[in-house]
């Protein structure tokens, strides 16, 4: 009994674990497995630093569009989450400079961006 006890254990965290993972899209094969970790890491940084954005839209990665081998939009929120007032969801910017990923700008979609 204990060790089905024990993988049923195992299995249920590993299960919650991958659900947490953003999703990954773009030029994937651009960037390397350490490069979405420092680009996860710009972005929680820039969300720590921006209190607004991140009370708006939650600070959950939700999807890593990879643009280029230098460039990334890291969107934030989940994708099941309701609209915030006028605001659909919103992006931030990371860009490699000079061997390191940096957040720059964030982008907020708004209803009227979608048409």
């Amino acid at each position: 009994m204990r060790p089905f006890l024990i993988v049923s254990i195992s299995i249920a965290a590993t299960a919650i674990a991958a659900s947490d993972q953003p999703k990954i899209d773009g030029r994937v094969n651009a960037v390397s497995a350490s490069d979405v970790r420092h680009i996860c890491a710009a972005a929680r940084d820039w969300l720590h630093s921006t209190p607004d954005f991140a009370r708006r839209f939650g600070q959950r990665i939700s999807l890593i569009h990879i643009v280029s081998a230098d460039k990334a939009e890291v969107h934030v929120g989940r994708a099941d989450m309701p609209p915030h007032g006028y605001f659909v969801g919103g992006f931030i910017s990371v860009e490699r400079r000079h061997g390191v990923w940096k957040a720059g700008d964030a982008t907020v979609i708004g209803a009227d961006t979608l048409r």
